[in-house]
């Protein structure tokens, strides 16, 4: 009876144990997402970069700057991130695609502006570098749109995000609770999904707006340095075969997640590379 006793103690005090251990880290990540909800939240738009970027300074002595490595403009700074990210504490639904279009600028085109001056541009383009600078835009967003396009059923359903336009939406007689609901597609008994026909017009349309970006972001590959034009040609192509993952699972991206297979990646780096050496 006493062993009993003493092992049934024993388990009880290893469970309080490890829920108080539980407790503990939710009571860390709280803190911790109290801390950057005050950080993002409460510095004003257009925060002076100054402030943000001491160690991201452009300046020589931060890294070896080529001669054709042109100066960054004050654009080059981490503001329309943190306005970004601001965003996705306020906002949930995009009314328009101007609307979207400034949140993929914010949360990713900024991001091809700020590394441009990173990896550099080819001498022949360095007294211009606004060409560059549109394409590494057009990547961004390009990568943010198909970040989105796959992720429609798990933004909607788990955390009540709809990224897409409404008017869009509306446009392909689409309600926004069929998609927060995910009853745009259905499982058949065999397995396979039923996609709705105006949820593959609808996702025809936006995948052909992703890849017009990645169009545009193509032209400028090309006047980067050198040494940086095959990994940005790599991510480029194989981001972009994500839109081909969707098409290929029927446009289900409620059901079915999109992704490049692993061999698909590597046979994706030769192509990469010859692009790559091509140049300007």
């Amino acid at each position: 009876m006493s062993c009993f006793l003493v092992s049934f103690l024993s388990r009880a005090v290893l469970q309080r144990a490890e829920e108080e251990e539980e407790e503990e880290e939710e009571e860390e990540e709280e803190e911790e997402s109290r801390v950057a909800f005050f950080l993002v939240q409460k510095l004003p738009l257009g925060f002076p970069s100054t402030q943000l970027l001491t160690p991201f300074s452009f300046s020589p002595s931060f890294h070896h700057q080529p001669p054709h490595l042109f100066s960054p403009p004050p654009l080059f700074s981490l503001t329309p991130q943190i306005d970004g990210m601001r965003m996705d504490l306020t906002k949930a639904r995009y009314a328009t695609y101007e609307e979207l279009y400034e949140y993929c600028y914010r949360v990713a085109g900024a991001v091809g502006l700020m590394t441009t001056p990173v990896m550099g541009v080819a001498p022949a383009a360095a007294a211009d570098p606004e060409p560059t600078l549109r394409a590494a835009l057009a990547l961004g967003t390009a990568n943010q749109l198909t970040n989105i396009l796959r992720d429609v059923g798990e933004d909607a359903q788990q955390r009540n995000r709809v990224y897409v336009p409404l008017e869009d939406l509306d446009r392909f007689k689409i309600s926004e609770a069929e998609v927060v609901s995910g009853s745009l597609v259905k499982i058949l008994p065999n397995g396979k999904s039923d996609v709705d026909p105006r949820w593959k017009a609808f996702m025809a349309f936006q995948i052909a707006r992703a890849r017009a970006c990645f169009a545009d972001a193509e032209a400028g590959i090309g006047s980067l340095d050198a040494d940086a034009r095959w990994p940005v040609w790599s991510a480029l192509i194989l981001y972009r075969q994500i839109l081909d993952s969707i098409e290929k699972n029927d446009y289900d991206n409620f059901t079915k997640r999109a992704y490049v297979d692993k061999w698909r990646k590597y046979a994706s780096l030769p192509a990469a590379l010859m692009k790559a050496r091509q140049g300007l």
